[in-house]
């Protein structure tokens, strides 16, 4: 926990490094309705990236699918943070609109809603869907403070919905890990990555 703790916690303050450095309009369009990739989105934070792999996976074949999609739904999640962060430390000028960022994060929780993940896999998806849903609400508080103030804000990693986040998504992380012991160290290592990227800290 606490390794992960330090690892969260220096890549926040790389990513509020990067997204004010002037060369990282080189790596993406002027166009702010243009959408960033999950790929262009590890690499923007920057994170390393290990996708899960069900093929290599030694559980059920239900387990598998299902934890697939969902670590797929957290990456989709993933890239839309990134891009509604993006928004606010450039002032607008890059990323996409706290308006884009809302629907497109309701349509993914929807779909994660949807899924029914057998036994306890069940209990990462809650935590999955809580994690994701206290970002939303924290990106709703930084859009009406931005506005109620007529000036962009600076991310608050001491937020307490941020720092719930936070701590669900290395509850969801920890509970695979214990589900799973003998997984093979290729998806160990996405368990880690799909979460770590996904959270703000």
């Amino acid at each position: 926990m606490q390794h992960l703790n330090k690892h969260f916690t220096l890549k926040a303050i790389i990513l509020s490094a990067i997204f004010l450095l002037s060369s990282f309009s080189n790596s993406f369009s002027q166009n702010n309705s243009v959408s960033m990739s999950v790929d262009e989105a590890y690499r923007a934070i920057p994170h390393r990236q290990t996708t899960f792999n069900p093929e290599k996976a030694k559980m059920k074949a239900s387990s598998k699918a299902t934890l697939n999609e969902m670590l797929q739904l957290a990456d989709e999640a993933m890239a839309q943070r990134v891009q509604g962060m993006l928004w606010h430390q450039t002032n607008a000028q890059r990323g996409i609109p706290y308006e884009s960022y809302e629907t497109n994060i309701n349509k993914i929780l929807q779909r994660l809603s949807a899924l029914k993940p057998p036994g306890r896999l069940a209990s990462v998806r809650k935590l999955l869907v809580e994690a994701i849903q206290e970002q939303k609400d924290y990106f709703k508080s930084w859009h009406n403070q931005s506005a109620e103030l007529k000036a962009p804000q600076r991310f608050n990693p001491r937020h307490a919905l941020v720092k719930r986040s936070h701590n669900k998504l290395i509850k969801a992380y920890n509970l695979l890990m214990q589900m799973y012991p003998s997984a093979n160290p290729h998806n160990k290592q996405a368990f880690f990555d799909h979460l770590c990227a996904l959270d703000f800290l």
